[in-house]
């Protein structure tokens, strides 16, 4: 089943995004440079499409911050092909995880 992911790149302090830290991102990740939607000093967004699991993309992530000491923490917002509500999980670099479940809520227009 397909998962859309947006992955989000937050450095610690004055570190800047570099490009062996976006390396890192694409090669456990199997992104290529298309899939890089932004790119500034501090910060950097990934948008793709995968077939991977989100428990197995959180693995990955978990074994990228451990590499580096760059990172200050990785933001992964997800949605299967089949839903409209995403879900997110947060890791930080001291070790924990943060889980989030999405929610629709409808408001009315004024």
């Amino acid at each position: 089943m397909k998962t859309y992911y947006n992955v989000e790149i937050q450095t610690e302090g004055k570190k800047k995004i570099t490009t062996g830290i976006l390396v890192l991102f694409e090669d456990h990740l199997g992104l290529t440079e298309m899939d890089l939607d932004e790119r500034e000093d501090y910060r950097a967004t990934f948008f793709f499409v995968s077939d991977m699991k989100a428990s197995e993309v959180q693995t990955r992530v978990r074994t990228i911050l451990n590499q580096t000491s760059s990172i200050h923490y990785v933001d992964v917002i997800y949605r299967y092909e089949n839903e409209m509500t995403p879900d997110r999980f947060v890791c930080w670099n001291d070790g924990h995880t943060q889980e989030y479940t999405g929610h629709v809520v409808f408001e009315e227009d004024k």
